[in-house]
């Protein structure tokens, strides 16, 4: 089945987002549109952007004002993927209560759940210049509130309104799927989160293959079709495409993105910052879901748990790809090719999440094994490990 996102409209009476949703269901302005309406279903406005397996629909969900309803009210809410609370420009009324109720009340029933505004009725204040509206409106609250995605404005009496709640739209499930909030520290617009700058020294660890601090041409190619799909652009053209985006990052101490014609650790890291502070957040996004991680960069059960059940009497056995790439890792960071001692043993493991780097621990390992001297283990005794 799809997937469906739901976006739930919350405001006060008479703030218009009935009438906002009456006109954009059918592509002009509404006069008298019903003071609740009914759910409305569409498309993902992502149109081609992948977000998964499949583009979700959008359900779009009004809400009612009235106290009397206000249990309808909080059960959309917190059925919701995201709120968008509208408020009528055109009276302050309307703008005091987005801080003084409506967040207050949406924290209250989920404290993480994303917010936006729409303000409605722009056509009302004609003098009203963008950069004073996100000035004096927008970014107040979005500095004040965490989880705040963005703040627009519009109106439903021309197409040109109805095409800005379209691009409100997109905006919206775009944030929800392709997130800020984990991959920044938090009121930072471009230094990354302790978490997502772990995930992209283990995920450099992982594509440097031959494990010398370095992207050669090849490891760059193999990184990008596993992350991104088999690209039909040339290794030479996508191994300069590479070069030419990280000139793009402002570099002001001057660290070293190139070194010996291979991509840094730095460098691979000013490709991500490029991309989570310009519009391409989804393409940081589909390296994370291909490496097995979720929306909390949390790495699923599923990318490290066995899904097949056993019958009796059965085990699981290494395969064959897998026997090789435990060698070939033994290999690379056992200095004498005999033993891998244990702080070598550590080095290799950081490519995994640190709940995750020594889960035969229950057992002792390597202490419960013979081993040459001091928990060295030889390349036996690691395969029989992960065995």
């Amino acid at each position: 089945m799809t997937p469906s996102v739901k976006l739930v409209f919350v405001g006060d009476a008479r703030c218009g987002k009935s009438t906002l949703l009456s006109s954009l269901m059918v592509r002009s302005f509404v006069e008298n549109a019903s003071s609740v309406i009914n759910p409305i279903t569409s498309k993902s406005p992502l149109g081609d952007i992948p977000v998964g397996a499949e583009n979700p629909f959008l359900t779009l969900v009004d809400t009612p004002s009235a106290p009397a309803r206000e249990s309808e009210l909080l059960s959309a809410i917190d059925t919701a993927d995201m709120v968008i609370v509208c408020f009528d420009l055109s009276d302050d009324e309307s703008l005091t209560r987005l801080t003084e109720y409506w967040l207050p009340l949406i924290r209250r029933r989920q404290a993480e759940m994303p917010v936006s505004f729409l303000g409605t009725k722009v056509d009302l204040l004609p003098d009203l210049e963008n950069d004073v509206f996100l000035a004096t409106i927008a970014e107040p609250l979005m500095e004040a509130w965490e989880n705040v995605s963005f703040v627009r404005c519009c109106t439903a009496k021309t197409s040109e309104g109805i095409d800005a709640i379209d691009k409100f739209l997109y905006m919206a499930t775009y944030s929800l799927f392709f997130p800020t909030r984990p991959l920044l520290k938090k009121g930072s617009k471009d230094d990354f989160s302790p978490l997502f700058d772990e995930i992209l020294d283990r995920t450099f660890k992982i594509f440097d293959m031959d494990n010398d601090n370095g992207f050669n041409d090849d490891e760059v190619y193999f990184f990008h079709k596993c992350c991104f799909g088999n690209s039909s652009a040339k290794k030479e053209e996508m191994v300069a495409e590479f070069a030419e985006v990280i000139t793009e990052v402002e570099n002001p101490n001057n660290e070293v993105r190139y070194l010996d014609g291979k991509l840094t650790r730095v460098g691979f890291k000013m490709i991500f910052k490029l991309l989570v502070t310009s519009r391409n957040k989804d393409i940081a996004w589909r390296m994370l879901w291909f490496l097995g991680y979720d929306r909390n960069l949390e790495l699923r059960v599923d990318c490290y748990t066995p899904s097949t059940p056993l019958q009796e009497g059965e085990k699981y056995q290494l395969s064959d790809n897998a026997l090789n790439f435990l060698q070939r890792l033994f290999m690379i960071y056992s200095q004498n090719r005999e033993i891998l001692r244990r702080e070598q043993l550590d080095a290799a493991l950081t490519r995994l999440p640190s709940s995750l780097r020594a889960p035969w621990s229950q057992f002792q390992f390597p202490d419960c094994v013979v081993t040459r001297k001091q928990s060295d283990g030889t390349l036996g005794i690691n395969i029989k490990a992960w065995t």
